[in-house]
Order: structure tokens, then C-alpha cells, then sequence
């Protein structure tokens, strides 16, 4: 999300949006988010937060190929809200970290985990403008800059192998009532 935050106002005005248009395809993002989240969690309850991980990967992955080679407002529309379901993961590796580590340690880890998602919002922005310094932001700067979020989502989704499903510790296990 950091690296196309700030061009996604550039690349709807170089598609004739209107300042509505160019305001509600950022919210569809955060929509979308929304929207999803409740959905993938139910995914990972029922088939397990690795799989449901790598899913969102790959749909974040594809999805941002397709906004890639988008030549209409409609076409940025579809795959930002595709975008911003898919990336409703924060809640399945927020379970999954606090499954994985000890008690005592789940705050901490979570807070790692903020910070690495922020971290993303500070390099996103500084990265995006480094690309325009050294191609300049001609027809394919925009192009460039969201195949570079798609192999970063591709990258995690190629890492998310190394994962393997794991039970919950038995002091934390849900017993049957």
C-alpha cells in the first residue's frame, strides 16, 4: 500500500478522473480491507491461517498485475478493491504470531509485526519517489512502480512456503464445552 498511495491520484488524473473519482478509489482500498477481513478470517478458521496466507498473497499478487496494465478508471477500480481484500491479512498473521510465540512474548511480537507494515508505509512513498528521480514518470512509471508491489507481494507469496501450519499451544487449545 505505501509505494502506490501517494501515485494513485497521478495515475487516475492521467486517466481523466474527477477529484471524486480519484477520492473513492482511494477509500475502495480501505473499503475493500473492511469489507474482506471479516471473510479471510473465516477462511482461516476453517482451512488454517498458512493456506489462507498464501492465498491473499497470491490474490494481492495477481491483483496488482492486473492494475498494472489497467487502461480506464473502471479497470483501477476492480483491482484496487481486489487489492484491498486480499491484503486483509493483518488479522490472520496477528493470529498466527500469537500462536507461534510464547505468552509472555505476544505483545512484543505483535508490535514487530506493526512496525514492519509501517516500515512499508515509510520505504512505499521513498521508493516510489526514487524510481521517478532516476526514470523519470513517463508512461511507464506508473506501470514499473506496480509490478514492483506485485513482486513484492509475489516474494512473500514464494516465502509463505517455508510456513507450516501449526497447532496452538494445548494451555490455549479451545476445549469443548
Amino acid at each position: 500500500m505505501g509505494l502506490l498511495l501517494p501515485l494513485l491520484p497521478f495515475l487516475m488524473m492521467k486517466f481523466g478522473a474527477t477529484p471524486g473519482e480519484i477520492t473513492a478509489l482511494v477509500a475502495t482500498y480501505g473499503l475493500s480491507a473492511f469489507l474482506g477481513a471479516p471473510q479471510i478470517g473465516k477462511l482461516a478458521d476453517k482451512f488454517g491461517d498458512t493456506r489462507t496466507l498464501k492465498l491473499c498473497l497470491l490474490g494481492m499478487t495477481l491483483s496488482y498485475i492486473g492494475m498494472a496494465f489497467q487502461t480506464g478508471v473502471l479497470g483501477l477500480f476492480v483491482f484496487r478493491g481486489l487489492t484491498g481484500c486480499f491484503s486483509s491479512i493483518d488479522p490472520v498473521a496477528q493470529s498466527r504470531t500469537s500462536k507461534l510465540v510464547a505468552q509472555d512474548k505476544v505483545s512484543s511480537a505483535l508490535g514487530s509485526l506493526s512496525g514492519f507494515r509501517a516500515i512499508g508505509l515509510i520505504a512505499g512513498p521513498l521508493l516510489a519517489t526514487a524510481i521517478a528521480a532516476f526514470l523519470g514518470q513517463g508512461n511507464n512509471y506508473f506501470r514499473i512502480c506496480i509490478l514492483l508491489s506485485a513482486s513484492f507481494s509475489a516474494l512473500s507469496f514464494l516465502m509463505s512456503f517455508a510456513l507450516r501450519e501449526h497447532a496452538p499451544p494445548a494451555s490455549r487449545a479451545v476445549r469443548p464445552e
